[in-house]
């Protein structure tokens, strides 16, 4: 994934026409780069990194490396490389200890284990919304007596754990119980006893209906600022998805009433303020009527970010290292050129979907051949995350990743769709 030929290969100018500064040697982390490395594209830096899957359409930079011994080997891979900073994205924010002893390494470019512990935890951010009159659904602790509802009300409450990612661990706990009565095995591997909830670090906590959605922040010197908001596409069996599994997004919404829009601001400039965030975070929302309820902070480069990027034109993660480096006292004045970013909004709408297997798969040399024959223009793909040939899926992990654009977010998601049960048709019989 080296950027094309004749690109000039620099930040983004600010008023004087001068580069902010020369192009990072960025390293990228975490159980998928490749959004990440193809935002890092844009933004004119040299890419390289490590998750689980080095996929095909990240053969041609490098170096990209395949992580068999998660996530501990994505330290020694670090120790290998040469690079101005690194940052981390999905996945490894469950893992705080070892981003600190990374960091002591090597310049994290990005929100540190001591923070990611605060701002991951329910309780603590439970306690930072509510005292600042924002919704958090109610949580109890596994560990809590109170973690034991009675049958009847199990339909109020989803079971999660604190080492999920994109909705992975999450279960109704009306389906948990049924399970467990019926001796039928979960992801849970340790009880309490027979019939009660699992010894692990998770928590119970209140279902709350309405539409998923992400907000993408940016903070930087005392401001905060929302970059875009998306509707998520969570647990669509279209997608072959699980039922509270993140698979995809679609944005931007339909606009919000004036006072529930202000609302979704305020949180982001909350969480920053209180826990002291820089560059971008995301946050997973509820809109339920005229509430919005927080679900968690991610602080790093989110899944939906290259949909925010598509709508507006903007190298968000451009923003991100720029706010990095000058809180580091790496870059004298460049906080005064983050303003120099504008976002040049395109019209209509823009989504992609995840495509998870629906039985095991072992991916043929045409399959790769075909999705990477694909229309694509740097960093703006219409099938990524394309998986190397011979390579073994099992059901319910993610195969691929698709792009559509439209006029409506009604025309979007019925593109996915199409994309979707054409890839498929592809996939098993490739």
């Amino acid at each position: 994934m080296r950027p094309p030929s004749g690109a000039v290969q620099r930040m983004p100018s600010g008023g004087n026409g001068e580069a902010i500064f020369n192009p990072l040697r960025l390293a990228l982390v975490g159980a998928s780069v490749r959004s990440a490395a193809h935002s890092a594209l844009r933004a004119g830096f040299h890419p390289l990194g490590a998750d689980l899957f080095a996929d095909a359409d990240l053969k041609s930079g490098g170096p990209w490396k395949r992580i068999v011994d998660y996530p501990e080997g994505l330290a020694r891979w670090l120790d290998t490389v040469e690079c101005d900073g690194w940052i981390y994205t999905g996945g490894l924010e469950n893992y705080p200890r070892q981003i600190a002893e990374m960091a002591a390494r090597h310049p994290l470019l990005g929100c540190g284990g001591e923070l990611l512990k605060a701002v991951r935890s329910p309780g603590k951010l439970a306690a930072v919304l509510e005292e600042n009159g924002l919704r958090f659904p109610e949580t109890i602790p596994l560990s809590s007596p109170l973690a034991f509802p009675d049958a009847e009300n199990a339909e109020r409450w989803l079971l999660k754990t604190c080492l999920g990612s994109s909705g992975g661990g999450v279960r109704s706990l009306t389906d948990f119980l049924a399970d467990r009565s019926q001796g039928n095995p979960t992801p849970w591997a340790r009880e309490e006893a027979p019939g009660k909830l699992p010894r692990q670090d998770g928590y119970l906590q209140q279902r709350i209906d309405g539409e998923s959605h992400a907000g993408l922040f940016f903070a930087h010197a005392g401001q905060t600022e929302l970059l875009g908001l998306t509707r998520q596409l969570v647990g669509e069996t279209w997608t072959g998805a699980a039922p509270f599994q993140y698979c995809g997004s679609i944005g931007p919404p339909p606009r919000l009433p004036d006072g529930l829009l202000a609302e979704v601001e305020r949180i982001g400039k909350v969480l920053a303020t209180m826990f002291g965030l820089v560059g971008l975070f995301g946050v997973d929302l509820i809109l339920a009527g005229s509430q919005v309820w927080t679900l968690e902070v991610n602080p790093r480069y989110t899944a939906s970010a290259e949909i925010v990027e598509r709508i507006t034109g903007e190298p968000v993660l451009a923003r991100h290292l720029l706010a990095c480096r000058s809180r580091r006292g790496e870059q004298g004045d460049a906080g005064k050129q983050i303003g120099a970013f504008r976002p040049v909004r395109s019209s209509g709408c823009h989504g992609k979907a995840i495509l998870f297997a629906r039985q095991r798969v072992t991916i043929g040399q045409e399959f790769t051949r075909w999705a990477l024959g694909k229309p694509y223009r740097i960093g703006w793909p219409q099938w990524a995350d394309i998986p190397r040939p011979e390579t073994v899926i099992q059901a319910g992990q993610p195969v691929i990743t698709l792009f559509a654009t439209g006029d409506s977010a009604a025309e979007v998601e019925g593109a996915l769709r199409e994309r979707v049960a054409q890839t498929e048709r592809k996939l098993y019989v490739c």
